[in-house]
C-alpha cells in the first residue's frame, strides 16, 4: 500500500478525534466513517477495502485493550499505522 494513503489515514484519525470518541464503540459506525471519508476511486481498490476493515478491527481491538479510554486506544493505533508506514516505505 502506497505510503501516502497510510499517511492519511494517521493524519485524519488524529484529525477526527473528536468523531471517533463518539463512534468506535459502533462498528458499524465506524465503516460508515471509512466510507465517508475514503470514498475516492482510489479507496475503492480491494487492497485498501481489506486494509480499512483491518483498520476497523484494530480501533476496535485497540480500545477494548484500552479499557475505553479514547486517547490510549488512539496512540496505540496511531504507533501500530507509523511502524507499518515505515516497513512499507523500506519495502519500497
Amino acid at each position: 500500500m502506497k505510503t501516502k494513503l497510510i499517511s492519511s489515514f494517521i493524519y485524519n484519525l488524529n484529525e477526527h478525534e473528536f468523531i471517533l470518541k463518539e463512534i468506535i464503540d459502533r462498528r458499524d459506525r465506524l465503516e460508515n466513517y471509512f466510507k465517508n471519508f475514503y470514498d475516492e476511486s482510489d479507496h475503492r481498490t480491494k487492497e485498501v477495502e481489506g486494509f480499512k476493515e483491518l483498520l476497523i478491527e484494530l480501533l476496535i481491538s485497540a480500545h477494548a485493550e484500552s479499557e475505553k479510554n479514547i486517547e490510549k486506544t488512539l496512540s496505540k493505533v496511531y504507533n501500530t499505522l507509523r511502524f507499518y508506514k515505515f516497513l512499507n516505505e523500506k519495502a519500497q
